[in-house]
């Protein structure tokens, strides 16, 4: 008959198979044998405590999977960016409408993936929990197991939280909502202050996506220096394709941000996207915004003129305003790059 919780708690030697009542001779060939062979349930739970040292198959292809989704996300994310252009004919905001189907495919295709990913991992937790739940209340487990999976435990959770977390903001459809929806509705009231918060989301956006890439990358567990070295230089790759896209993106803005600051006081000047019959001055827009060439005086485009006089932002071909906006990012991180090598050789000279 097996014992009492009662039993249990008063006499805690009974849990290992060990008699009060038995007599000496019996104690010691216990203690002997229990010294040689250990109980089989108790080296199943310490051999469930040791991390398996190599995972599943289907695991491993799964998180290949992840990885390649997030690389697939990193770049589709900054095609939103060049959704926009600029119809000099009819001085109005043009789509490129088979840039938007392909923009949104990829990122629909990455979405299930992590929304896939995301059950996994909430299944995965909620299979540890049961695991510590049981090995807990087991009178087989010795305190030592128990502390060890507490700890484990404690880790697997943070870490469970933190990637949920990473996961849910980079689904978000912000590229989505912000550029397709919010940046074309130029004639809301108060669009320039709208657009200057739509930048700060769209850059702050890019930040779970590079850390959830960085954390796939790490569940693969590649110790290799040539993987490290490429996954590096990835990163950089990325973040030159991210901002040159962004600074395609601000040059357009740059010019509808001319458009109404110079309609902004003139009955029946409208400005607005393509898509709306409402007529636009194009001849009282060219003037007050000149391009080629520019005055500074009436507006002064900055850092964004080069773009826009090379004709780039009026570009429906996509190959070709994505190489020349991939090229000044390339360039302007490279010259970044180079600065901040000659201030650290300059501190330790």
């Amino acid at each position: 008959m097996p014992p009492s919780n009662t039993e249990v708690m008063s006499n805690p030697d009974r849990c290992f198979g060990i008699s009060i009542n038995s007599s000496n001779r019996q104690v010691r060939q216990r203690n002997t044998s229990s010294t040689s062979s250990p109980s089989p349930t108790r080296e199943s739970d310490e051999e469930s405590l040791k991390p398996k040292s190599e995972e599943s198959t289907m695991l491993r292809s799964w998180k290949i999977t992840v990885v390649v989704s997030c690389v697939i996300a990193v770049l589709a994310d900054p095609l939103f960016l060049y959704i926009p252009l600029i119809n000099d004919k009819s001085k109005c905001l043009g789509m490129d409408k088979k840039l938007r189907i392909v923009a949104l495919l990829l990122r629909s295709l990455t979405d299930i993936v992590f929304i896939i990913d995301i059950i996994r991992q909430v299944r995965e937790r909620n299979t540890m929990m049961a695991k510590v739940t049981s090995l807990s209340s087991s009178c087989t487990s010795t305190p030592k197991n128990i502390e060890e999976l507490a700890k484990e435990e404690t880790r697997k959770k943070r870490q469970f939280y933190v990637s949920i977390i990473i996961h849910l903001l980079a689904v978000l459809p912000i590229p989505q909502v912000s550029v397709l929806v919010v940046f074309f509705r130029m004639r809301d009231s108060g669009y320039l202050p709208k657009i200057k918060v739509l930048n700060v989301i769209l850059l702050l956006q890019y930040v779970p996506n590079i850390l959830r890439l960085r954390q796939s990358y790490k569940r693969l567990q590649l110790t290799e220096k040539l993987v490290r070295g490429v996954f590096n230089f990835f990163l950089y790759v990325v973040a030159s394709h991210v901002v040159g896209a962004f600074w395609y993106f601000f040059s357009i803005e740059r010019e509808t941000s001319c458009w109404l600051q110079a309609c902004k006081n003139i009955v029946g000047c409208i400005v607005t996207h393509c898509g709306d019959s409402t007529p636009t001055n194009d001849a009282f827009l060219d003037r007050s915004c000149p391009i080629n060439p520019s005055n500074a005086t009436l507006f002064d485009f900055g850092m964004f003129l080069d773009t826009i006089q090379s004709g780039y932002t009026r570009q429906m071909s996509f190959p070709k305003k994505f190489f020349y906006s991939f090229w000044w990012g390339l360039k302007n991180l490279r010259h970044i790059c180079n600065f901040q090598n000659q201030k650290r050789w300059t501190r330790r000279s």
